[in-house]
């Protein structure tokens, strides 16, 4: 079955095509890619507990496959935040105005708080249905000795992603069918606040991507818009080359500053330009 269905797929140069894995059946997920380029013609499941994969040379030569030994991708380890949150202070507000173009009116919305013990911004993590899954507590001080980014996850989740929540802007009500996703959260909201309605944005707090989080990601949107900081993009062509058959289209958005860092003069222009592409097809 496997080699019919990789032997049947009539694909011309640098074409893919996504089905259900023969091998794993895992419902209607279409985690199966089979592409062509000048080596031949590949196939892989993205599925982290599958993983199957080969490689036709000639297809009238035969066929090389295996089966990958990938260990299944750990949810993140559930953890207690103690601290307690009190709303942000006027100084604080306008840091955000000042710094980041996020006004009080987005701050609410968003839900952000500070750690009066340790001077810390609070930033509360959802998951793609607007549950509350955990929080990021961030450190804009640098103190000495202590890292700048601290994530606590607080219940199970499936994605390894913090997502906006979705009554920000009305998305809720909107289809949703291109995902921007970016590093820190700060740079998730700045997105959130300038993007045309329509597009989903969440943070990978980091840079790290793998199978499941890219399966996960293409069963809820088509077209993925990776901007990942101006530092970070051979490793955001890293992950395009892996996983971007799993898609409909795979932009990477290349910034010459992080997104929050961008100002909103050219932010908004650019956001416009490549949904426009995407909605065009090029």
């Amino acid at each position: 079955m496997l080699i019919d269905l990789v032997e049947t797929s009539s694909l011309g140069l640098n074409e893919s095509t996504r089905k259900v894995c023969p091998v794993c059946q895992e419902g209607n997920q279409r985690s199966f890619v089979i592409w062509r380029n000048e080596e031949g013609v590949f196939y892989k499941c993205y599925r982290d507990s599958c993983g199957v994969y080969g490689k036709v040379h000639n297809i009238n030569l035969g066929f090389e496959s295996r089966t990958s030994s990938s260990r299944l991708v750990q949810p993140p380890k559930l953890s207690t935040y103690d601290y307690p949150c009190v709303p942000l202070r006027d100084q604080e507000v306008s840091f955000f105005a000042d710094q980041f173009e996020i006004k009080s009116g987005a701050l609410s919305l968003l839900k952000v708080a500070r750690n009066p013990v340790l001077n810390t911004f609070v930033f509360p993590l959802y998951d793609y249905y607007n549950n509350q899954v955990g929080v990021v507590d961030r450190d804009y001080q640098n103190k000495e000795g202590r890292p700048k980014t601290l994530s606590y996850w607080t219940d199970v989740t499936d994605c390894r992603v913090g997502w906006a929540p979705t009554n920000f802007r009305m998305l809720s009500t909107k289809p949703t069918n291109i995902i921007i996703v970016v590093e820190d959260y700060v740079s998730m909201a700045k997105v959130a606040v300038y993007a045309p309605l329509g597009l989903r944005a969440c943070t990978l707090l980091g840079t790290s991507f793998n199978e499941a989080t890219a399966v996960y990601l293409s069963s809820l949107v088509p077209h993925m818009v990776m901007c990942l900081d101006y530092d970070a993009q051979k490793t955001a062509m890293r992950h395009k080359t892996r996983y971007a058959p799993l898609f409909k289209s795979w932009t990477n958005w290349c910034l010459l500053k992080d997104v929050k860092d961008t100002p909103r003069a050219e932010l908004e222009p650019q956001l416009d330009q490549i949904i426009q592409r995407i909605a065009s097809g090029n």
